[in-house]
């Protein structure tokens, strides 16, 4: 749609975006002023500086975004999703490898109403106790490695 017909779009609820085609969109939506009444938006792609901001400019009332990128989204971007009072679903997937789990764990304590986190590589849903636990054994085990010695 038009991005001047967002606000118009009552029933309007999730939005997918490509970050690369559909950027110049995206600015103007965020332009045109908020749409509260979408839940739900994906973008797809690689994460440009900012984009996230936009989106929580644009859409105030999300409750679930997901990130799906082919390179990595810098902790910073995550950050700007912390002004969406809404936000209970954040799903961060990328191609770039590495460890979801621990490299997110900071996330649990930026947004206070999320209730899942899903990881970036395997699709897991992880929830903060799971995570917490995980991030517990990972470390107890990279100790005993270093320290040579049970804990």
């Amino acid at each position: 749609p038009d991005p001047a017909d967002l606000p118009d779009l009552r029933g309007l609820r999730a939005l997918c975006l490509d970050t690369r085609e559909d950027a110049r969109w995206m600015r103007r939506a965020a332009a045109v002023g908020p749409c509260p009444q979408v839940r739900s938006l994906a973008l797809v792609g690689r994460v440009q500086l900012g984009q996230l901001g936009w989106a929580v400019e644009a859409f105030p009332g999300l409750q679930r975004v997901d990130v799906i990128c082919n390179g990595t989204v810098p902790n910073l971007e995550l950050l700007a999703l912390q002004e969406l009072p809404r936000l209970h679903c954040l799903s961060v997937r990328s191609s770039a490898g590495g460890n979801a789990s621990l490299s997110l764990g900071w996330v649990w304590e930026v947004f206070p109403a999320l209730e899942r986190l899903n990881s970036r590589w395997r699709g897991e849903v992880f929830h903060e106790e799971e995570v917490e636990s995980w991030v517990l054994h990972r470390y107890r085990a990279l100790l005993k490695r270093r320290l040579g010695a049970p804990l």
